[in-house]
């Protein structure tokens, strides 16, 4: 016999567990571009250089691969922010409530923050200064960034959907999923200057604005197709397998514990 309090931890040991599995297959490419980007801000390496070297690191020894720390700090990122959509979700079935703002809410914290770590964090490994501290204004361009892709990705495609819906004459089912797919992408180029600026500002933090502004125009066209690689694992594979690894497993637990009485347990 099963108490209300076990099956509840076993549904959010489900979600973990689904989270976890989810951000494997999201690491390697994400690590590989978030690397690129950090080296060839630094001046340590070219972006395709770099990136191209990662993922035949992965291909040719995935063992070593899941150990780099690029590797395990990425699959961090979307451990968590996945762990906290699945947490979000379970609370939702089990009081039978929905909570859009909260949930959005939640998730967001979850990812701005630890994106921030990770970024730090890759200034450290990948650039050219041994300092242990990241300057303010790093972190004040890795925040717009998040804030500004973050509200497209939440809040502009219930927005924009059914203006295009009445301008391609379709379904709003199918313009909704259009603008979900077509949006994340349309930011990169308004984030990407402050991916890259966050990185300079750790690497040269005495560099001009003039010569910082240039810094970013030349690696501009890069960084954006980078980001653009870089937000398909995460946004569409690792989502995908995320709600299907959820489902999968809380559908394992229910089967498991289906013959069990639940008895009650007074939690105060």
């Amino acid at each position: 016999m099963v108490s209300f309090a076990v099956r509840d931890s076993l549904s959010f040991v489900a979600d973990v567990v689904a989270a976890g599995a989810a951000a494997v297959l999201v690491a390697p490419v994400v690590a590989a571009t978030d690397r690129a980007i950090a080296e060839s801000s630094s001046g340590r390496s070219r972006l395709w250089p770099s990136f191209f070297e990662s993922m035949w690191q992965t291909v040719r020894n995935p063992v070593s691969a899941v150990v780099r720390p690029e590797f395990r700090i990425i699959w961090a990122l979307y451990a968590g922010t996945y762990a906290a959509n699945n947490a979000c979700c379970t609370v939702e079935a089990k009081t039978a409530t929905s909570a859009p703002t909260t949930k959005t809410a939640v998730i967001f914290a979850c990812n701005t923050s630890l994106s921030l770590w990770k970024d730090s964090a890759f200034a450290r490994l990948f650039g050219v200064r041994s300092a242990t501290s990241v300057p303010a204004a790093a972190y004040l361009y890795w925040a717009i960034r998040d804030v500004t892709g973050m509200a497209v990705v939440f809040t502009a495609p219930p927005l924009v959907a059914p203006y295009l819906s009445q301008l391609a004459h379709s379904s709003s089912r199918t313009a909704e999923v259009a603008a979900q797919l077509v949006l994340p992408l349309a930011v990169q180029p308004v984030v990407a200057p402050f991916h890259f600026a966050g990185y300079d500002v750790f690497n040269r933090p005495h560099a001009s604005l003039l010569d910082r502004l240039n810094a970013t125009r030349i690696h501009f066209p890069g960084v954006v197709v980078m980001r653009w690689i870089r937000g398909f694992p995460p946004y569409c594979l690792g989502a995908v397998a995320n709600k299907t690894f959820r489902a999968s497993l809380h559908d394992a637990v229910d089967a498991a514990l289906a013959a069990d009485e639940v008895i009650p347990v007074n939690m105060t």
